[in-house]
C-alpha cells in the first residue's frame, strides 16, 4: 500500500475578510508518487488550497497533513514537511503579442 503524502480531513479555509469559506469540507488523500492537477475557474480556490499546503495561509477547520506532519503545527519545520513536498506551477502563461492568433490560424490551416 502506498504511503499517504498529503491528506485533507474535513478541511475548511476562510479568509478573515469573507463571511463564507473559500474552501469547505475537503476530504482528499494523495499517495506518495501520485501526481494531481487542480483545475477550476478563476476564484474557485486552487491557489488558496496550495497556499494552505505551503503554510502561507492558516487553516480554519479540519486537518491537513503533508508527509504525516500537520501543516498547522507551527513548531514543526522539518524538511519532511510541506516545504519540500509541494511544488506550485504558475497559472499565467505569457505568449508574445499576436502569438495566440497566429497559432489559431495555423491550427485552422492544418485542420483543413
Amino acid at each position: 500500500m502506498n504511503r499517504v503524502a498529503i491528506e485533507f480531513k474535513s478541511f475548511t479555509f476562510k479568509y478573515r475578510s469573507q463571511t463564507e469559506p473559500t474552501l469547505h469540507d475537503i476530504n482528499l488523500i494523495v499517495h506518495r508518487g501520485e501526481k494531481i492537477v487542480i483545475v477550476g475557474p478563476s476564484g474557485s480556490g486552487k491557489s488558496t488550497l496550495l497556499r494552505c499546503m505551503n503554510r502561507l495561509e492558516t487553516i480554519s477547520e479540519g486537518t491537513l497533513t503533508v508527509n504525516y506532519v500537520s501543516v498547522a503545527d507551527k513548531k514543526t519545520d522539518k524538511p519532511t514537511g510541506s516545504d519540500s513536498a509541494i511544488a506550485i506551477t504558475a497559472q499565467v502563461i505569457k505568449l508574445p503579442k499576436g502569438a495566440a492568433n497566429k497559432r489559431a490560424k495555423l491550427l485552422v490551416a492544418i485542420a483543413r
